[in-house]
């Protein structure tokens, strides 16, 4: 973990989330590095461990899903949705 203050994230629009090594594989229910393992406890924990309040979660439809689940189970999540599918449904 690492504070995310000005200096930073300076620089950085260019590369969103891989200053923080995530990738696309990233599902904690289907962990690629686990061998598609269930690691969703684990990253409960991680997230409890340093009395985190919550996520603030910025991607696609399968992250949203993946974060989804993980409020289901008690992690406080806001999601902003990033799409380039034009996919978002709203209302006038």
């Amino acid at each position: 973990m690492l504070p995310l203050d000005g200096p930073a994230v300076a620089g950085i629009l260019a590369h969103g989330g891989t200053i923080l090594g995530m990738h696309n594989r990233c599902d904690p229910f289907h962990d690629v590095g686990a061998g598609g393992a269930d690691v969703s406890a684990q990253a409960l924990a991680n997230a409890a461990a340093p009395g985190l309040d919550g996520l603030v979660v910025i991607d696609g439809a399968g992250t949203m899903a993946a974060a989804y689940r993980l409020h289901q189970r008690g992690l406080p999540v806001v999601g902003v949705p990033k799409t380039i599918d034009t996919d978002l449904c709203s209302r006038s």
